[in-house]
């Protein structure tokens, strides 16, 4: 995310005292890079859920149900950054724990787990979408909509395993950020990297189900390409969990309010991106849309300069043609098909000879 940046330090960022200033407020680091990121991507993912939802109107296509689990993920993502700000702007969060009060750590505390817990339900809402667009693209192929199946049970297990989680490895809660609390925690490194482990497991398998039947399709390589591009555009996310595997050492670190920060930096970052990616194939067909619109007009617009005169029928059945009859390539007459006559069709050189 950072390059050079050893997240496992805490030196890199310093004392709210002495780090800058951001906006009116003085709000850490962390804090003013999570906002204006998060804000920055939650403003491609509205775009992208327009697109969608425009896409499908202009184009008289009714939503599919992917496009409402993308919807769905948009919605409870906005919960997310919303969270996430209000608890940058209003609560502290992205300082270190050491410059709080145990009251406001404690409030800090709860809202991350709940920021997780939101986080989890958006990844799961995107895994879903992009498994039903697997299911409309590829529906005729039996194996592919047995491992879209199979994977949004899994998805949906791997949520209530995650959400659960992030409650119930520490009893208390305040354990989990409060040294002096009285309680225990389970294994927190191994439960972070079972969970991510099959959260990425379950996004390789959505990304490698349309490969073998996108690979076996008769079309030219750009059109072949174009679609490995729409289809597995989600392979961009990987790097999101990849940062946050990498951030391994800072589950259990002692300063619980900043390390929980920077990964929720990645959470609604990387759940707004999926957001924006989940509607690329939106993206094409609205281009599709647009492209065809603009070559009728265009179309049109060329017919009408051109003025053609239309004759009866009974000018032609007169020349001895039917009205069902298509005429030679070569004649000056063209065709005009109507609702159930084919129509021959006189230009003006025709007529002038």
């Amino acid at each position: 995310m950072f390059p050079g940046l050893d997240i496992s330090s805490q030196h890199h960022f310093p004392s709210t005292n002495s780090h800058f200033q951001c906006t009116m407020r003085a709000l850490p680091a962390l804090g003013c890079i999570t906002i204006i990121l998060i804000w920055i991507v939650t403003f491609l993912a509205l775009t992208s859920v327009v697109v969608s939802v425009v896409g499908s109107v202009t184009g008289r296509r009714k939503l599919r149900f992917s496009h409402w689990m993308n919807i769905a993920a948009f919605v409870v993502g906005m919960l997310l950054v919303g969270q996430t700000t209000w608890a940058i702007i209003a609560e502290g969060e992205g300082a270190h724990q050491l410059e709080m009060s145990l009251e406001q750590t404690n409030l800090i505390g709860r809202s991350l787990l709940v920021n997780a817990a939101l986080w989890t339900l958006t990844t799961t809402l995107i895994r879903v979408s992009a498994c039903f667009f697997l299911q409309e693209i590829f529906r005729v192929v039996r194996w592919a909509r047995v491992t879209s199946w199979a994977t949004i049970g899994l998805s949906s297990v791997h949520c209530l395993a995650s959400i659960l989680e992030v409650f119930l490895i520490c009893r208390p809660l305040s354990t989990q950020w409060d040294p002096n609390a009285k309680g225990a925690c389970g294994d927190q490194n191994i439960s972070f990297v079972i969970i991510e482990s099959v959260g990425l497991a379950l996004d390789l398998v959505i990304l490698w189900t349309p490969i073998p039947m996108l690979w076996k399709l008769h079309l030219p390589p750009r059109k072949k390409l174009q679609s490995f591009l729409v289809l597995d555009i989600g392979v961009l996310l990987l790097g999101f969990t990849a940062f946050r595997l990498k951030s391994l050492s800072l589950v259990s670190s002692p300063d619980f309010v900043w390390a929980q920060s920077y990964l929720g930096l990645l959470s609604a970052t990387g759940a707004m991106l999926g957001v924006t990616l989940g509607a690329a194939g939106s993206y094409v067909a609205l281009y599709k849309d647009a492209k065809t619109a603009i070559r009728s007009s265009w179309y049109r617009a060329r017919q009408a300069q051109r003025s053609i005169p239309q004759l009866d029928n009974d000018f032609f059945e007169a020349l001895g043609y039917r009205a069902t009859d298509t005429l030679p390539t070569n004649n000056p007459y063209r065709t005009l098909r109507t609702n159930e006559l084919t129509i021959p069709r006189l230009s003006l050189q025709a007529i002038s000879m």
